[in-house]
């Protein structure tokens, strides 16, 4: 599922369907985002089902990431409902009873193509497709659930006496640095986060300094970009999950076999309860 755009800033995305494979006797709920470039104008939005299922790979691939092929599943297909989306609201959803998805075992085993189209005055100004399975038997499948793990880390950032490598911070915080991309492209996604405690804690203390130190002008710098991305950060962790990896990533098996095993497993609590006050996340930390 994703957004598909069109004409004067018109967009519509299908980010739910429930469920996902259809069966004999069962409805379906859909919803998504709609966006348009005027606030004050009525949208209506017009929810649609191919008659057969997809016969091929590339007809799949087609429907699914381009949107003039969407807009033609939602011209030619068979309308399953149709509602109205008031001026400046952004979500939409409908519920579709198996008697209007008009499904039956008649209808060919298959991948079938739902998709929606927000209209504008009569006219199409945004269209969307997902596919969907269809099988006239309880089916025996179940559709794969996928993972996404998102690390952050970054190499080592502080010297000998404790300082803070400048030059390594300040890449790093740049607006095309590592840390900014990690934050950047996470924050828009379903991930879930792996944070090391031990980067974070840098940060704070970047954040958090005093005193500028060598290169005062990079230490000040990277004391407000330090701040900026950590409350980027906390901000994620109000609807993310997030596990503390291994505070600077230790060699574990090696002080495992040292005798240091309890005070490793000790640390790592400790630096998870940190992570956890810096973050306040929704949900508990959880060890990597």
């Amino acid at each position: 599922m994703r957004p598909a755009a069109s004409d004067e800033g018109a967009r519509i995305s299908i980010t739910t369907l429930n469920p996902a494979v259809l069966t004999l006797g069962a409805g379906i709920t859909l919803g998504g985002r709609l966006t348009h470039s005027s606030s004050h104008v009525d949208l209506t939005v017009r929810i649609t089902i191919s008659s057969s299922p997809v016969t091929n790979r590339s007809s799949l691939d087609a429907v699914t990431t381009d949107s003039s092929t969407a807009a033609d599943a939602v011209r030619s297909g068979r309308t399953l409902a149709t509602i109205s989306v008031p001026a400046g609201q952004q979500q939409w959803s409908a519920s579709i009873p198996s008697t209007h998805l008009g499904l039956s075992a008649s209808n060919r085993p298959g991948v079938y193509v739902i998709a929606a189209g927000a209209y504008s005055g009569g006219a199409l100004v945004a269209a969307n497709a997902t596919v969907a399975p269809f099988t006239s038997r309880n089916p025996s499948f179940h559709p794969s659930r996928v993972v996404m793990l998102w690390p952050v880390t970054s190499v080592p950032m502080s010297d000998l006496n404790g300082g803070i490598n400048n030059d390594r911070l300040t890449a790093a915080l740049s607006s095309h640095g590592t840390l900014q991309a990690l934050l950047r492209a996470g924050s828009t996604s379903g991930v879930s986060w792996l944070v090391d405690p031990a980067l974070i804690t840098t940060l704070r203390t970047a954040a958090s300094a005093s005193t500028a130190g060598p290169g005062s002008a990079a230490s000040a710098a990277n004391r407000q970009a330090a701040g900026v991305w950590l409350r980027g950060l906390q901000s994620i962790a109000n609807t993310q999950r997030f596990a503390a990896l291994p505070a600077s990533v230790p060699d574990a098996a090696a002080l495992d076999a040292t005798g240091l095993g309890d005070s490793f497993i000790a640390a790592q609590r400790r630096s998870r309860a940190q992570l956890h006050a810096t973050l306040n996340p929704r949900y508990q930390v959880t060890q990597s």
